[in-house]
């Protein structure tokens, strides 16, 4: 058992403690990480057994018994949309949700016995280390962090080794490009049950982190009540888990990222799971099918004025061309310095003022981009200004930039 000591009590009464880790801790490390990063982006069919297996403890180690019911969908949104079904015929039997059972049981367990104990046996100068070694690379690359989780001992020397080398690959991987893009799709289409997720392969984020000293450093009672989870996120996607009955979904069948781990894909589904639900992205932003599949040159550049949210702006820009998108607007050129170019866009029914945008180049990278200017701007010299606040704005005019 542990000491707030920062002692681990072993099998022959003798107390020993975590203060550094070994070479053969550390070579390990690496692999580990890479390791739950190919947990989180694994694309291939469920291990259904052992998913369920996984389940059933960690119902247990939640102080719960078992679900009677395990119900496999085919993703994330169909999870949610079955459980709405299901709670809509049999809601007085299937018990109350995550949140009043298996969740809060293991959350606060995890919180609470698992932070504490794995605190109690790595000393500081230990938890540093294994943080930045394993848990920055963990958390951003399945984006959860689990810092709160650990105790204060632990969040010095062996945690910033452990987090740096495992957490923040794996967190960047996983849960920043995969995991955060899925749960915004789902919750788009249905809010309800989101929170109450598990998440599965796209928990190995903050999973890792434990892993590492479960599998590496010998903590497995400090770990146990996470085993469950562990197990769930090698073998399955989400789960909705109920005191009767928990819903299980499928791991996604299509992953497409760019060179920079960010969803991508410019001519289809940059995540799909086996019941057909998709997901369209470039370059880490969500966006419409449309924009994905319709042709560069067929994609209406009127999109570009119309669309509020500045990314996807950007990414309509970005495919289509700014030059092009200039030309398919019918750009007026007003005035011209140099590489500067002050221009009037049509105005898109629904606007109250003609937008006035300066065009100029990125020198730095040779990249052209349009930004938005006053309307009471005439000239290049007076946008300049604008820009460098010498010029206040007047009427609704809000800056954009458009690349």
């Amino acid at each position: 058992m542990g000491s707030k000591w920062g002692y681990q009590e072993q099998k022959g009464g003798e107390f020993v403690k975590i203060d550094k880790l070994t070479d053969e801790q550390k070579s390990q490390m690496i692999e580990h990480r890479d390791n739950w990063i190919a947990i989180g982006l694994e694309t291939k069919p469920a291990n259904r057994s052992l998913a369920e297996i996984a389940v059933a403890d960690m119902y247990r180690l939640g102080g719960l018994p078992p679900p009677a019911r395990i119900v496999w969908c085919g993703s994330p949104l169909s999870n949610v949309l079955t459980w709405a079904s299901v709670w809509a015929s049999v809601r007085d039997s299937v018990g109350d949700s995550v949140g009043a059972s298996v969740w809060a049981s293991v959350g606060a367990s995890v919180r609470d016995s698992v932070g504490d104990s794995v605190g109690a046996s790595v000393w500081a100068s230990v938890r540093d280390s294994v943080w930045a070694s394993v848990g920055a690379s963990v958390r951003d690359s399945v984006g959860a962090s689990v810092w709160a989780s650990v105790g204060a001992s632990v969040r010095d020397s062996v945690w910033a080794s452990v987090w740096a080398s495992v957490g923040a690959s794996v967190r960047d991987s996983v849960g920043a490009s995969v995991w955060a893009s899925v749960r915004a799709s789902v919750r788009a289409s249905v809010r309800d049950s989101v929170g109450a997720s598990v998440y599965g392969q796209h928990d190995a984020g903050w999973l890792s982190f434990y892993a590492y000293f479960h599998d590496i450093c010998g903590l497995t009672k400090e770990t146990e009540l996470l085993v469950g989870l562990m197990e769930l996120a090698k073998n399955a996607g989400w789960c909705l888990p109920y005191q009767n009955i928990c819903l299980i979904s499928e791991r996604h069948n299509i992953l497409r990222r760019n060179d920079a781990g960010r969803l991508h894909c410019v001519d289809g589904t940059a995540v799909a799971y086996p019941d057909g639900w998709e997901i369209y992205a470039l370059n880490g932003v969500l966006v419409t099918k449309n924009i994905v599949m319709t042709p560069a040159n067929e994609l209406d550049a009127r999109l570009v004025m119309t669309e509020k949210n500045a990314e996807v702006r950007r990414e309509i820009v970005r495919k289509i061309g700014i030059e092009q998108v200039l030309i398919k607007l019918k750009a007026k050129i007003l005035d011209k310095i140099g590489d500067y170019e002050l221009l009037q866009l049509p105005k898109i029914e629904g606007m109250t003022i003609v937008p006035t945008y300066l065009k100029m180049r990125n020198p730095s990278i040779g990249v052209w981009h349009v930004e938005g200017v006053p309307p009471t701007v005439k000239t290049v010299q007076q946008a300049l200004n604008a820009r460098a606040g010498k010029l206040l704005s007047t009427g609704d005019w809000m800056p954009e930039q458009l690349t």
